[in-house]
């Protein structure tokens, strides 16, 4: 077996165990599965898919410029779409809308 499909295997049992909602001992013990390559698997696989997550990352830049009004504002560029940011604004709306054209480039 090579260690891509090992690796699947394992991905495969760890998504079973979530999905059982059993303890990670008594869903072991049902398939005599040793506990310690048990947790081997599930750390080396976490590791792997937090490494995976930092490596997307991406900055952006960020240009301030004085405000055109007496309000305070911000205006954020993503690609060629900028965006205006006033006092009050709802941050969760902000992080969606940056994140879809992120996405959308």
């Amino acid at each position: 077996m090579s260690k891509t499909d090992l690796q699947q295997e394992w991905e495969q049992r760890l998504n079973e165990f979530r999905a059982s909602g059993e303890t990670a001992t008594a869903w072991c013990a049902a398939r005599n599965i040793n506990l310690s390559r048990f947790w081997y698997w599930s750390r080396k696989l976490r590791t792997q898919l937090q490494k995976h997550a930092t490596e997307e990352i991406q900055w952006l830049s960020v240009r301030m410029e004085e405000p055109s009004s007496k309000e305070n504002s911000l205006t954020v560029q993503v690609g060629n779409v900028r965006i205006e940011v006033r006092s009050g604004f709802n941050p969760t709306l902000l992080q969606e809308v940056v994140q879809a054209l992120t996405h959308a480039q």
